[in-house]
């Protein structure tokens, strides 16, 4: 083999490498209808949903926090768009009545980070880390309330709920 043979080898092999470790966002995943429950370590605790659905490159997520909500936080359906940007969905630049400035990243693979700043009623800030499947949605939720910095940890679990 000559070499210009090897060298047109090896440069194929590197574009085939380099073009099979792109992951590109799929929404399928994540879209339709998710409900589940939030507890908190004082053993507050609560329902959420949160309805899913792709259009035009973006998530549109519909959530709701149910019931008992964190104290002085009480919640409206909040409307987010997660635009498409290579290997995840972005929130950025979202302003909430109720979540303050929201931001956040869903991964390809699933990793999903959310925060909330300046959230109205006692709570400051929100803190989520978590993953996201086919079938489920676990995050760790850490809650700063207001000049205390009193902090607690909540856990959201959901579902997915049967595809019509």
């Amino acid at each position: 083999m000559t070499w210009a043979l090897r060298k047109l080898l090896l440069v194929s092999f590197a574009a085939l490498v380099g073009c099979g470790a792109e992951t590109t966002f799929d929404p399928t995943p994540f879209v339709g209808t998710w409900r589940g429950r939030w507890v908190d370590d004082a053993g507050r605790r609560g329902g959420v949903e949160v309805r899913v659905r792709e259009e035009r490159g973006a998530l549109h997520l519909a959530c709701d926090v149910l019931g008992g909500a964190v104290p002085g936080l009480r919640a409206e359906t909040e409307h987010i768009e997660a635009q498409f940007d290579g290997d995840a969905a972005r929130i950025e630049g979202h302003r909430s009545p109720v979540f303050g400035d929201v931001s956040g990243v869903l991964q390809a693979d699933g990793d999903l980070t959310l925060d909330c700043r300046d959230v109205r009623g006692a709570v400051e800030d929100l803190h989520a880390q978590g993953a996201w499947t086919e079938d489920a949605v676990s995050l760790e939720v850490d809650v700063t309330f207001d000049s205390s910095k009193r902090a607690t940890r909540a856990v959201v679990e959901l579902e997915r709920t049967p595809r019509d």
